[in-house]
């Protein structure tokens, strides 16, 4: 991986997820198995993407401002949200239901304004906190939980 800045590099996996959910989105009442397939890349691809998030960036963050309380919280908040809309989803296509619609509605409700909050302000305030050895560290980390 390369050692590019935060906001690059989750700004691309933001990219990269986006288009997950659009093909599932798309497929889903036209080619169930392969819709199926998007949205489990997207959901495990999501998953992970919290998951560095919550265990790297977010304490490198309240480590380096001291804020705990602030931002963070509130990702963390959105987070919960966030997994409880894909296990919404991803129950009812266990269940072999492509109903799902209000489901992406009430995640796009959240994940939209949560990733332009990420991409517009926590992500630059971390690459501006961070020097170039710590984001490269944080990349290592990640590359350990991929």
């Amino acid at each position: 991986m390369s050692h590019r800045t935060i906001s690059e590099h989750y700004g691309h996996d933001h990219d990269r997820l986006d288009s997950l959910l659009r093909c599932f989105q798309t497929l889903k009442t036209s080619d169930r198995a392969r819709a199926g397939r998007a949205f489990a890349e997207f959901h495990a691809g999501l998953e992970r993407h919290i998951i560095w998030e919550e265990e790297l960036l977010f304490p490198a963050f309240e480590t380096k401002t001291g804020m705990t309380s602030g931002p963070t919280q509130v990702m963390r908040w959105e987070h919960e949200q966030i997994r409880g809309f894909l296990q919404a989803i991803a129950g009812k296509l266990a269940a072999e239901t492509d109903d799902t619609s209000d489901d992406e509605a009430d995640l796009l409700a959240v994940l939209g304004p949560h990733n332009h909050k990420e991409e517009s302000i926590l992500y630059p305030m971390i690459d501006q906190i961070t020097d170039d050895g710590e984001r490269a560290q944080i990349f290592v980390e990640m590359d350990k939980r991929a």
